[in-house]
């Protein structure tokens, strides 16, 4: 599951960070920084770093990532993001 979990997570948080802003240029997330954690009840929790450049001026600005994945559903139940 951490390798599911981390993939649907990735996806979740670039789709968070587009929504908050809407003409983002790059998105990069460091995956040597992921950690993918099991809780109870089949739930994985992912934490992670990554930058964006919000428009195109290429001025990266970073932040950190949590994001819950559920096994027996196979979705994504919540996504952080820290500025």
């Amino acid at each position: 599951m951490p390798k599911v979990a981390a993939e649907a997570c990735e996806q979740a948080v670039t789709s968070n960070v587009r929504k908050g802003h809407p003409e983002p240029g790059s998105i990069f997330l460091l995956e040597d920084r992921e950690q993918v954690s099991p809780r109870p009840g089949g739930i994985a929790a992912v934490t992670g770093e990554g930058t964006f450049e919000p428009d195109n001026s290429h001025a990266s600005i970073g932040f950190r990532f949590t994001c819950l994945y559920n096994g027996r559903t196979a979705r994504v139940d919540d996504v952080q993001l820290r500025y």
